[in-house]
């Protein structure tokens, strides 16, 4: 018959031999751990991984389908390795840091009728709109477009849906403090609208990343051959903009952004003008509209939130996220998901924050180079 003493002990023993248990537990899940603490591993321990998990006899199958979905010569796993040589990035993000802002959240006035466009601008000045493009199309009448009727702190942005389009006095007297660009605009008047940034580059939607980038490049140096005569490189470099549509392949978006943003100042550096002496080249970047019946009835709100995100992480200096319609509601809806990101996802907060990511890194390069040579090409009638 075992005593009460000898009972109490063995108990002790065990309530005291669990409790440290917990505590040695406790002290190893709280301590604060570092890369030391990991066994290293390279590409060559990945593949082997892969392959005996996978049962595979090599990853050629896997290399071919991330081609396939996410363009060519994507590989499957990226490591510290893949940045060697490309130093030459961190002087962009360096430069970014030391000018951060971050970007706007715009709106889009679709006038249809001239009376309602004062109550919609009532409207925006009283929501989270940061930016807003109107639309002037051949129908409206310029009487009501008091653009100083807007928020000063609103950056206007004009969509002129008329090439032929020439300000006027009245034009000229409304011009807001707080200037965006003009989308349309005849290039012939450029120096008309003092503010605003005029020198529009067309993307292509229909080429790859590096070709548009090339694209964009030579556009920029018709721009620059055209006025030189009346503006420096410098003035006519900050009057260009680009509008970007986001497309759904969510690092590519990322890549071809911080790219473009790379060649533009290499684009700059040929014509011996220096990072300081410069804006970095604005992006507007819009979320298109999405429709896709296997993801009803809120289909674009998922796009616009990867997309929105993309053009983010990537750099835009502006974003406009496509409502499904034109209701108040819809329009709510797409101006709430930028603010989210912003106020509550604080993306707002970091400068390049895909910065030193082995992947989108190497990918940036990869349609940077890319986008060089075909603009180089191009000059070359290679």
């Amino acid at each position: 018959m075992i005593s009460k003493i000898t009972l109490g002990l063995s108990v002790k023993k065990l309530i005291l031999g669990d409790y440290y248990k917990r505590v040695f537990v406790f002290q190893k899940m709280n301590k604060i751990l570092d890369y030391n603490d990991f066994n290293p591993v390279n590409k060559s321990d990945w593949e082997n991984r892969v392959k005996l998990d996978l049962k595979l006899e090599n990853i050629q199958n896997i290399q071919e389908y991330l081609s396939e979905k996410g363009g060519q010569g994507i590989q499957p796993y990226y490591d510290e390795s893949d940045l060697t040589g490309l130093e030459y990035l961190e002087g962009l993000h360096n430069f970014l840091v030391a000018n951060f802002q971050d970007w706007k959240n715009y709106s889009k006035l679709k006038v249809a009728d001239n009376k309602q466009l004062q109550e919609d601008i009532k409207t925006i000045n009283n929501n989270d709109t940061e930016g807003t493009i109107i639309e002037v199309g051949d129908g409206f009448d310029r009487s009501y477009l008091d653009l100083k009727s807007l928020d000063p702190r609103i950056e206007v942005s004009l969509e002129l849906q008329n090439s032929s389009f020439t300000p006027d006095s009245l034009f000229r007297d409304s011009i807001p403090d707080n200037c965006g660009f003009i989308s349309g605009v005849d290039s012939s008047n450029l120096l008309s609208y003092n503010g605003f940034r005029t020198l529009e580059l067309i993307e292509l939607n229909t080429l790859s990343p590096s070709d548009e980038l090339g694209s964009l490049l030579y556009q920029a140096k018709k721009y620059i051959d055209k006025y030189e005569a009346a503006l420096n490189h410098t003035e006519v470099l900050n009057r260009m903009f680009i509008k970007i549509n986001i497309g759904q392949n969510f690092f590519e978006e990322i890549a071809k952004l911080r790219a473009l943003r790379t060649v533009f100042f290499a684009f700059a550096y040929s014509y011996g003008i220096s990072f300081d002496k410069i804006e970095p080249v604005y992006i507007f970047s819009t979320s298109a509209l999405f429709k896709n019946d296997d993801f009803k009835p809120h289909e674009n709100m998922l796009k616009s939130t990867s997309g929105a995100m993309s053009a983010i992480i990537g750099g835009s200096n502006s974003l406009w996220v496509e409502p499904e319609d034109n209701s108040s509601l819809s329009r709510r809806i797409a101006l709430n998901v930028s603010s989210i990101l912003k106020e509550e996802s604080y993306l707002g907060k970091v400068a390049d924050p895909a910065f030193g990511a082995y992947f989108v890194e190497q990918y940036t390069h990869k349609i940077a180079m890319e986008g060089w040579n075909v603009f180089l090409n191009k000059i070359t009638g290679a």
